[in-house]
């Protein structure tokens, strides 16, 4: 992974991660609550991609293990060193189905798996949370998690962070550009996923790019589109059977 940081707005990141996951929050029946006590105009100096990467797969890992009940975000900045010296702590929590207190300790390692019968119903964890322990280290952080089962689950990660005060300065509106306008021309997708969280996320990226998806359930399924179509990019479950 590279680290590129920059100063962006944690407001934006906060408003794209709910247009995302509210929807799916919703059709599920679990409500989602986010709570950002940083201020509008604060920009934070990070790696917006991986804080980005981070966010999302804590966030999904929390709608995919909670059945009922609810996800919350809380973020806010927390100052120790001067005034141009921050920590942001976000802490994820949810009402799910919660880790045994003998695997806390393994959860960041590659395709940690609950029991049979809890994988067939939710799926593992697979290299997400590995992913986020990377990548947090990388930035110079920690991510801890507390669990009970059948009670719920909490992370919380810790970033330094940066000019915590500058504010925005708002974009000409012929610097701004559209995502569908990020490519040439419209490319199209084979998407191979059997969580089907998973691939309304990913629709849902490739849709706001004016992408064209094609979503298949299985290797099967896909093999099927393939006898019949060519694509531009394929997005794969490397956990399919």
């Amino acid at each position: 992974f590279n680290i590129q940081k920059h100063p962006f707005s944690f407001a934006d990141t906060m408003r794209t991660l709910e247009n995302i996951y509210r929807p799916i929050c919703e059709n599920k029946g679990v409500e989602l609550v986010i709570e950002n006590r940083l201020d509008g105009n604060v920009e934070i100096f990070t790696d917006q991609v991986r804080l980005n990467q981070i966010l999302f797969n804590l966030v999904s890992n929390a709608v995919k293990f909670t059945p009922s009940g609810c996800v919350c975000l809380h973020a806010e900045l927390e100052q120790f060193y001067g005034a141009d010296n921050s920590v942001l702590v976000v802490e994820i929590s949810d009402t799910g189905i919660g880790i045994e207190s003998d695997k806390l300790d393994e959860m960041f390692e590659p395709f940690v798996q609950e029991e049979a019968t809890t994988t067939r119903e939710y799926g593992g964890s697979g290299l997400g949370l590995t992913i986020v322990k990377n990548l947090v280290d990388m930035l110079d952080g920690d991510v801890q998690v507390r669990s009970q089962k059948w009670q719920g689950t909490t992370f919380v990660v810790t970033l330094p962070v940066k000019d915590r005060e500058r504010v925005l300065a708002p974009l000409d509106s012929s610097q701004r550009v559209k995502p569908a306008e990020l490519f040439d021309e419209s490319l199209k997708v084979l998407l191979v996923e059997d969580n089907h969280t998973n691939a309304f996320i990913l629709k849902a990226f490739c849709t706001k790019y004016k992408m064209q998806v094609d979503w298949a359930k299985d290797g099967l399924e896909a093999m099927e589109f393939l006898k019949d179509h060519s694509y531009d990019l394929l997005l794969m479950d490397n956990q399919l059977p």
